[in-house]
């Protein structure tokens, strides 16, 4: 087996009902822009954090116990293999763009360590490795086989970025030992974690040995039809862990968030490759489901903190928001696998506002601080940490950043799709073997133009998405000539022609100030508003508002009143708006009151100041809202 040299983070077979195919991450070289500083700090702050965090938390060396090379006993939590996994990912993908002698070699040593504390038959997991090996496969809540799913996609992107096989070799001889192990005349059981499944998928693809999308089948359909080990007495239980009812009888969105998106990206990929049309409606319901009933304004999903799972639809509390990084990563996980079974702008439009939100908020501005919970309000009490026991979601964000590349574009006949807007050269063969260079420049997000230089001749169609959120407001010209009246399929203005190179494509998206408003149902945000622009949400910090408590603030949403600032934190656009400070004077110390006394806006008139989402917590310490009191929720004077 030989690896094809292009490493993508999913890959379809030719065979499967993927109608696109994602472009390389190594055809995509991001220029100076939003993106590409980010994903720069990975590589020169994050992967060296995360190293260093891992060795002294002796994550590796709870590998070097099991092989016997130390001695001593497992440290950390159960699940602590797999951010060694996640980590090694990350590296793969960010060698791709940022070779580093020093971070490869280090790549192969921790490697050599999961090699050697292998078992013969291709169990490894050092949980019980180095403490108690005669109770592994006892208690599928110690998420044996969501640590082998993260080491098989580890494996699988080292494979493809660098084209080295020893991690492969390892996932794959622990991938059989667990098919001899469940299957359907062996143990029945199922892992309280999904991730398994979408993992064998992409080795199945990878290796082309039907063995494992078939085991990966047999994991989705497994749910829900044996009990499962949970703590008695808890709230974990059942449908915490996707296994109330069979997959296929799922309605909507419950549990454990990142779990259920989990599983339900290993579900789609099971039905990509197996065309079993039974699944896709259960899919289609699901994400419905999610993103009408459960999504944050932020792109953030999970309400609750006891369960760090889906609430009631439309359950979406502020200050209580859970709202896990590792839920954003899940959920672009998902949207791209859906996108490439359909192109449709409503799964790419998801990717990007959960982008530049909901997942882009868990990390800090320099790389080196991580957010588990990202609320949409807080007191000033909650910080990025430099790390956590449970160290899921820094490995997530980063491995997920390093790839971010290989989302911008995908192939579809002799058609090439742009979903992501940033500056970056990019080549690519189409599929009727037509070659492919564009040059692009955009300083997008902070303004609606996007530029775009054709570098070679031929005959293909350049496919636009037109964000849902820019409605009508965008014009597209091709050498100056507008393009008039373009036919928008499932929202990509299709520009099909013969091209030369040196044409010239440019995209122009208005970017007013939005003002959005939650559903009628969302109770928690009746009388509130939240201000958007481009697919940036916007918050109110107190920092930016002469410390003042931000809660108690109201917003003019009058869009005459707003105010564009460029060059604000991390160089983003702010934006200015009228508002007052609201009085609760009249009421003293009285709780409730029957029919009155009224909140008022005592203050005379103030500008407030709203920055991105993303950068909040960056600075000194306050409150924060994203959804804010309107003026014209304020009741009037009592009788």
């Amino acid at each position: 087996m030989k690896s094809d040299c292009s490493p993508v983070v999913v890959r379809p077979t030719p065979d499967s009902l993927a109608g696109a195919r994602p472009v390389s991450i190594a055809n995509v070289s991001l220029k100076d822009g939003f993106w590409s500083s980010r994903i720069g700090r990975i590589a020169s702050h994050t992967i060296p954090k995360m190293d260093e965090m891992n060795a002294s938390t002796h994550r590796y060396d709870n590998f070097r116990v099991a092989s016997g090379e130390l001695d001593g006993s497992f440290q950390g939590i159960y699940y602590n293999d797999s951010d060694v996994y996640k980590f090694l990912e990350c590296a793969a993908w960010s060698l791709v763009h940022f070779p580093d002698e020093a971070l490869e070699a280090r790549v192969d040593q921790i490697v050599e360590w999961l090699e050697a504390a292998q078992d013969d038959d291709g169990y490894l997991d050092t949980f019980y490795q180095a403490q108690d090996a005669g109770e592994r496969w006892t208690q599928f809540r110690h998420h044996e086989m969501y640590c082998a799913g993260h080491l098989i996609q580890a494996a699988v992107a080292y494979h493809r970025a660098r084209g080295k096989r020893r991690l492969l070799d390892v996932a794959i001889r622990f991938a059989d030992h667990i098919g001899e192990v469940f299957n359907a005349d062996g143990n029945p059981g199922v892992d309280t974690h999904p991730e398994i499944e979408m993992a064998l998928v992409e080795l199945y693809r990878e290796t082309g040995d039907l063995r494992y999308l078939e085991q990966a089948g047999y994991f989705v359909d497994a749910r829900g039809r044996h009990e499962i080990d949970v703590i008695d007495g808890t709230q974990f239980d059942q449908e915490y862990h996707q296994n109330r009812v069979p997959f296929r009888e799922l309605e909507r969105m419950e549990g454990h968030v990142v779990r259920m998106l989990y599983l339900t990206c290993g579900a789609t990929d099971v039905y990509t490759e197996t065309r079993d049309e039974n699944l896709r409606e259960v899919l289609d319901r699901l994400w419905h489901n999610m993103a009408n009933c459960h999504l944050y304004v932020t792109g953030g999903l999970g309400a609750r903190y006891s369960t760090e799972g889906f609430g009631r639809d439309y359950c979406l509390p502020n200050r209580d928001a859970y709202a896990e990084t590792c839920a954003s990563v899940a959920s672009i996980m998902w949207n791209w696998r859906l996108l490439l079974l359909d192109t449709d702008r409503r799964y790419a439009d998801l990717i990007e506002l959960t982008l530049y939100n909901g997942l882009l908020s868990g990390v800090s501005l320099d790389g080196e601080r991580f957010f588990y919970v990202n609320p949409l309000e807080d007191d000033g009490g909650h910080r990025r940490k430099d790390w956590f026991d449970c160290a899921c979601c820094p490995s997530n964000v980063s491995r997920t950043l390093a790839s971010l590349p290989g989302y911008f574009y995908t192939i579809r006949n002799d058609a090439c799709y742009m979903h992501l807007y940033d500056s970056n050269r990019v080549s690519m063969t189409l599929g009727n073997g037509q070659a492919l260079r564009l040059d692009v420049t955009t300083v997008y997000p902070w303004e609606g133009r996007i530029d775009i230089a054709v570098e070679s001749d031929g005959a293909f169609a350049l496919c636009l998405r037109i964000p849902a959120w820019a409605g009508d407001g965008w014009h597209c010209s091709v050498n100056a000539d507008a393009v008039e009246g373009g036919l928008l399929e499932k929202g990509y203005l299709r520009l099909e022609r013969k091209w030369s190179a040196g044409d010239r494509v440019s995209l122009r998206f208005d970017m007013p100030v939005r003002v959005l408003r939650a559903h009628p149902l969302v109770t928690e945000n009746a009388g509130r508003a939240a201000l958007a622009r481009g697919p940036v949400i916007y918050c109110f910090e107190a920092v930016d508002n002469a410390g003042s408590d931000t809660e108690r603030l109201l917003l003019d949403t009058d869009p005459s009143r707003f105010e564009r600032v460029p060059g604000g934190v991390d160089g983003a656009t702010t934006i200015r708006a009228a508002g007052r400070r609201l009085s609760l004077a009249e009421w003293g110390d009285a709780l409730y009151s029957e029919a009155g006394p009224s909140a008022e806006a005592s203050s005379g008139p103030l500008t407030l100041a709203a920055t991105p989402y993303y950068t909040w917590a960056n600075r000194e310490p306050g409150t924060m809202n994203v959804w804010m009191r309107t003026l014209n929720s304020v009741c009037g004077r009592r009788r």
